[in-house]
């Protein structure tokens, strides 16, 4: 049987993780820690949060280089590919 909703989903993310200034949660869970603080300049590949669900933690990492901006609260649940934070020119 074919699903016809699979490509929907696909699309969407797709969509959200177009906004590069985004970063999004890549799994869905609670921000354990901030690495970071608001106004901190960041680089690609930084570690600028940790992430965890089921006693597992996952780190958030840099998609691209600068001011990282508007920081969710520590503790709160969190969907994957949900905003969590920007990162400014």
């Amino acid at each position: 049987m074919e699903n016809k909703h699979s490509p929907d989903v696909h699309n969407n993310v797709k969509q959200v993780s177009k906004n590069e200034k985004a970063v999004l949660a890549p799994i869905n869970g609670v921000i354990s820690a901030w690495k970071i603080k608001e106004n901190d300049q960041v680089q690609q590949g930084d570690v600028i949060a940790m992430m965890e669900a089921m006693k597992m933690e996952v780190p958030v990492i840099a998609h691209c280089t600068g001011r990282i901006q508007h920081l969710r609260g520590i503790n709160l649940t969190i969907n994957a590919d949900e905003e969590i934070a920007r990162i400014e020119g």
